[in-house]
């Protein structure tokens, strides 16, 4: 067996109600939002697609309990009446391309969505995150209520000759510029557009089909998505060819020039630490230690000095630690158990595990703060630790996820995010 895609009937905005732009329609991923930020996109439009994704109402905290989706099944119909929402007339697949900047260099992924069938061998779909009940029971509610995969997950595929990078990008001249819709946000833009044309999706098929995919995003509705096929199976009036076999997803080969993984920096709240001399003390035995600038933490959060340097933010100076050049990460963390020594060479383990019990931080929940924006970091306040940590590479999340293990939390992220809104597959076609 392998992977299984197929085209399908998406629904998206009315085109001829809207027009192409859907910048005021389409929003973030659902788990990525703020109360702030839910607020202002729901005055950019009525029909801005958070309305379905966080439905609470205004008042109303994301971080509230809610279990009725019921009237975001009502809404996805009332909107299809309105012609607010239209569903293509022939199956496609949905090639997807952002154009961004990331510390001022001009980059673009190019991608696509499509349906995936949910598979039953285990390790075609490699999971690289440990996921939590909570937010699995409030998607599982979700999609049973709706009947509709409102988001895509987002997956990584291995691309080493570049074919399939080479055939997404082809998909571009099959498709009319009148008919690809767009997104402008403030780091670039989105394009996406319907390939239907069957000699180009069959031949995507094939090359898809003999892939491992990797979640990048999305672990959770994956798994949710596993869990509703197995309970519908469960039921008399189980249908092998209903939607619920299905989830879609957001393909992107692993390209190096395709794909951005930035850093998640961490910063600890209460931090006891006294002194510069001994907090240069206690890394000694294992870190070189130097004060560092400014400019030397933006280099560090880029990987130019290698993937064991860190740095560190005080309200009185900051340091650069670079593990010393004898020291074996293997060796030193040789206690943990049930690890590859993959595991063991990543930057995160290396923090988690060895810097951060020499600095004294307590590590329980609650204690550390992820940030994904070095200027959070860099405005500590007193009594506060700011750490800077390099990207890790995506061969190295893929080497650590091919043996079945899960990363440190917050250990990566995918830059930039799909948004939400443009395609979604609806079970109810």
């Amino acid at each position: 067996m392998g992977l299984e895609i197929r085209s399908f009937r998406a629904v998206h905005y009315n085109i001829e109600r809207f027009g192409r732009d859907l910048s005021t329609l389409t929003c973030p991923p659902y788990d990525v939002i703020s109360d702030e930020e839910r607020k202002t996109l729901l005055s950019l439009s009525d029909y801005n697609y958070v309305r379905l994704v966080l439905s609470k109402s205004l008042g109303e905290s994301i971080k509230s309990e809610q279990r009725d989706y019921s009237g975001v099944r009502l809404l996805i119909d009332e909107w299809e009446r309105q012609g607010v929402f239209i569903r293509d007339k022939q199956d496609s697949i949905y090639i997807y391309r952002q154009s961004y900047r990331v510390d001022g260099e001009e980059k673009q992924r190019h991608g696509f969505i499509a349906l995936l069938r949910l598979p039953d061998e285990e390790g075609l779909v490699l999971p690289h995150e440990n996921t939590h009940r909570g937010p699995k029971e409030d998607r599982f509610d979700l999609l049973a209520q709706v009947s509709a995969i409102l988001e895509p997950v987002f997956f990584l595929l291995p691309d080493e000759d570049g074919e399939l990078l080479e055939h997404i990008r082809s998909g571009w001249n099959l498709t009319a510029d009148d008919k690809q819709l767009y997104i402008e946000e403030e780091i670039g833009t989105h394009h996406c557009s319907a390939v239907s044309d069957e000699a180009w999706v069959t031949r995507l098929r094939q090359l898809v089909f003999t892939k491992r995919a990797l979640i990048a995003d999305g672990h959770h509705r994956f798994e949710v998505a596993l869990s509703y096929r197995d309970y519908m199976r469960n039921r008399p009036d189980y249908d092998e060819t209903a939607g619920y076999n299905y989830i879609m997803v957001f393909f992107a080969p692993m390209s190096p020039d395709n794909l951005t993984v930035l850093p998640i920096y961490r910063r600890v709240l209460d931090w006891t630490f006294q002194g510069e001399d001994r907090l240069l003390e206690s890394v000694e035995r294992f870190f070189d230690a130097s004060v560092a600038s400014e400019e030397d933490l933006w280099r560090i959060s880029r990987g130019e000095f290698g993937d064991y340097t860190f740095g560190l933010v005080t309200r009185s100076e900051n340091f650069r630690l670079s593990l010393k050049e004898d020291i074996d990460p293997v060796e030193v963390l040789g206690e943990l158990a049930d690890v590859s020594d993959s595991y063991k060479r990543l930057n995160v383990v290396v923090l988690h595990y060895i810097l951060l019990p020499l600095l004294g931080v307590n590590q329980e929940e609650g204690s550390i703060v992820y940030e994904k924006s070095l200027d959070e970091v860099l405005s500590v306040k007193e009594g506060q630790l700011g750490i800077v940590l390099p990207p890790i590479s995506v061969e190295q999340i893929y080497e650590v996820a091919l043996k079945g293990e899960r990363m440190p939390q917050k250990s990566t992220y995918f830059y930039p995010k799909i948004r939400s809104g443009v395609v979604f597959f609806d079970f109810l076609d």
